[in-house]
């Protein structure tokens, strides 16, 4: 005999409907609620440069006029902070540039204080990258037990004082007051290794095989496969290397 199947009533389907809709409007609103708290203190975070950037378009005596009490002058030319009401303004009254003016023409110690940190910062975030994408695809391409002990070896040395390390091997390479004894701490910085090694060890190993049966190389596979896998990687870690090494 044939079993019948249970006839769901029209109750019972309106039920599980409402349910369902319930589920999803709750769902709604709490995403609409986590996207309000995220865009506060999103605006929260950026007030303070969007305040600053459209100041900097402010002529001299808009900004004397708008902050002159943070800013006053006492008698002696010292600099005090005077407890008054601060006029914010995010839109200047007329757009100048007067103050770029005087930052890049007219301040030639400010100029050399920032190309020197560019000369020395951009050398360190380029070639640590390269070193640091060459040494990860290793690391992440080899197993063993050879290679886990020198990762291991390699990233401990992130909780090392790597300049006072660096300082003693400087005076034994005669590198002391040269711009060598910046890069070379920085080119080879394990931080870059890390990050691009954990990366890389998430690319599935088909893609490498398939790559591999259709007669590619290591060089083809680290140009042409974990390269372009690798861009946002890559560019976190330029990120965060540039911002560390300027600071």
């Amino acid at each position: 005999m044939s079993k019948k199947k249970p006839v769901r009533s029209v109750s019972q389907g309106s039920r599980v409907n409402a349910h369902t809709k319930r589920k999803a409007f709750y769902e709604k609103v709490k995403i609409t609620i986590a996207t309000c708290i995220a865009a506060f203190f999103a605006i929260l975070f950026l007030t303070p440069i969007i305040l600053t950037i459209t100041n900097s378009f402010m002529s001299s005596s808009e900004i004397s006029a708008n902050y002159g009490s943070v800013f006053a002058t006492t008698q002696t030319g010292g600099k005090v902070y005077i407890s008054e009401k601060v006029n914010l303004k995010f839109i200047p009254d007329i757009v100048s540039f007067s103050q770029y003016i005087t930052v890049l023409f007219k301040s030639p110690d400010y100029l050399l204080k920032f190309w020197n940190s560019v000369i020395l910062v951009g050398p360190i975030v380029v070639f640590q990258l390269l070193v640091a994408s060459l040494a990860s695809y290793g690391f992440a391409r080899y197993r063993g037990r050879l290679r886990e002990i020198i990762f291991f070896a390699y990233i401990i040395l992130m909780l090392m004082p790597s300049f006072s390390y660096w300082d003693l091997q400087s005076m034994w390479l005669d590198l002391l007051d040269t711009r060598w004894a910046i890069w070379l701490p920085g080119v080879f910085s394990p931080f870059a290794v890390f990050l691009l090694t954990k990366f890389m060890r998430r690319i599935p190993s088909s893609v490498i095989e398939a790559a591999q049966i259709d007669g590619a190389g290591e060089w083809q596979i680290y140009r042409r496969i974990c390269m372009p896998l690798c861009k946002g990687a890559i560019c976190s870690a330029a990120i965060l290397v540039f911002i560390d090494y300027w600071n």
